[in-house]
């Protein structure tokens, strides 16, 4: 993500709340601002649907987590900027052994 900011994005790490949780990525770019939920899941297979990713065929939270991660920024930025700052979520998955990606319009990036 670092390599973004070369092309006009601005990016932290680790953005951390008041209550100890973060905010894995904060992308802020010509293209919006994303917060990117980072999941690990090594020689896992993850299945992503319109309203569900499991991992080794168990369902998780990612979607509604993440969701929720960027309903809570796009609060606090357009707070602090006097206008709505719309936010996207992302999910990275690293180190899958496989991803499979069904659906035409998901919710979280």
């Amino acid at each position: 993500m670092d390599r973004l900011r070369g092309h006009g994005w601005f990016t932290l790490h680790a953005v951390q709340w008041a209550t100890g949780t973060d905010v894995d990525h904060l992308a802020i770019g010509p293209a919006g601002v994303f917060t990117v939920n980072s999941k690990r899941h090594p020689g896992k297979t993850v299945w992503y649907g319109d309203t569900a990713i499991t991992i080794n065929g168990s369902r998780t939270r990612h979607i509604a987590a993440s969701q929720s991660e960027a309903r809570r920024v796009s609060r606090v930025l357009s707070h602090a900027c006097g206008f709505s700052v719309p936010v996207r979520p992302v999910i990275s998955v690293v180190h899958a052994a496989k991803l499979t990606v069904k659906g035409a319009n998901p919710p979280v990036l």
